[in-house]
């Protein structure tokens, strides 16, 4: 477990530095409210009132699917419970959920990424 852990981590890391190198501006990670957690939230660089819920899953490999498949439904509910949460008073922002797939394995320098997809968009 402790290992998940710590890709997670890594993960995270990895998808808020990809976000920032495309110009998105990080507002929160590891947001909690609600009883739900959101990884990364993160404004658009093209559009200040577009923030991107994003969620992140990282695995060694493929053996039990591509990571976005953990995003199932209850999880779905839980974000945007969470996100609900966060936007609370900013009725001038527009919400979109993202996830983050990360393949990588951790060595003694940090994440080897062997594959990352972002998807925008992957649940409304």
């Amino acid at each position: 477990m402790f290992h998940n852990k710590v890709l997670g981590e890594y993960g995270e890391k990895f998808v808020a530095e990809h976000l920032e190198k495309q110009g998105y501006k990080i507002l929160a990670r590891n947001f909690k409210a609600c009883d739900a957690e959101i990884d990364i939230i993160a404004q658009s660089p093209k559009d200040e009132d577009l923030i991107a819920f994003v969620e992140v899953k990282a695995r060694e490999n493929l053996e039990f699917g591509r990571p976005s498949e953990a995003v199932t439904k209850p999880k779905q509910r839980k974000i945007k419970q969470a996100a609900m949460c966060y936007i609370r008073g900013k009725e001038d922002k527009i919400g979109r959920f993202d996830v983050a797939e990360v393949i990588g394995t951790i060595n003694r320098s940090g994440l080897d990424v062997l594959d990352f997809n972002y998807i925008e968009e992957a649940f409304v």
